[in-house]
């Protein structure tokens, strides 16, 4: 199909050939009826080529602005939103609570904290609970942000997230590696299968989880 700016070339190479053919067929001063209307025509095609033209070229005009005003606005980096909200989170103090900030989409972020105030405990506990037995240490996890938003992309339908705390991911940190029950042993028995969470950590680590089943 042709674009609209060769309908464009092509009506402008079309009226500028026309006054040539004019002339071709005009005679000074006759009076034949054939020729007066071969004039005629010639001239009513001039006229009818020339509106279509500058038709054309206001649509060509018109929708050039559209476009200009439909296209998408550039995405910011995601790296600079991770630095600026990992400079306004304070570090976090061991024994304290934990705060972080999950990153949603544009510039949008929402305030996570550790603990069992949220809607989101029960349903962490009950998943854990679930999968670990009511008696096991993991069902202390379910205070953890990490595991609440890990069973929030569960329960949503959520693929791809990303956290930054005020700390280290716990079974990282030198004091807990050596414990089982952490985020960082069963985050990716919490996902949902193939599902990532980044969690970045306050000095900027990024460490990916993955869901398995």
């Amino acid at each position: 199909m042709a674009s609209l700016s060769d309908v464009a070339h092509t009506l402008r190479t079309a009226a500028d050939t026309l006054p040539v053919a004019l002339l071709a067929h005009t005679t000074t001063g006759t009076s034949d009826p054939e020729v007066i209307a071969t004039t005629d025509t010639f001239a009513e095609a001039y006229r009818r080529c020339t509106e279509l033209l500058q038709t054309a070229q206001a649509l060509h005009t018109h929708i050039n602005t559209l476009a200009d005003h439909l296209a998408p606005l550039p995405s910011k980096p995601p790296g600079r939103d991770v630095d600026r909200i990992r400079q306004e989170i304070p570090a976090g103090v061991r024994g304290a609570r934990a705060q972080g900030r999950w990153l949603g989409p544009g510039t949008d972020s929402t305030v996570l904290r550790s603990g069992s105030a949220d809607e989101w405990h029960r349903p962490a506990f009950e998943f854990l609970a679930a999968a670990f037995g009511r008696r096991a240490p993991e069902l202390e996890l379910a205070k953890h942000m990490e595991i609440k938003l890990a069973v929030r992309m569960r329960t949503e339908g959520r693929r791809r997230e990303t956290l930054v705390i005020d700390r280290m991911v716990c079974g990282r940190e030198p004091h807990n590696r050596r414990f089982q029950a952490t985020c960082d042993k069963i985050l990716k028995y919490v996902l949902p299968p193939g599902a990532t969470l980044t969690v970045i950590e306050h000095d900027g680590t990024p460490v990916t989880y993955r869901g398995v089943q």
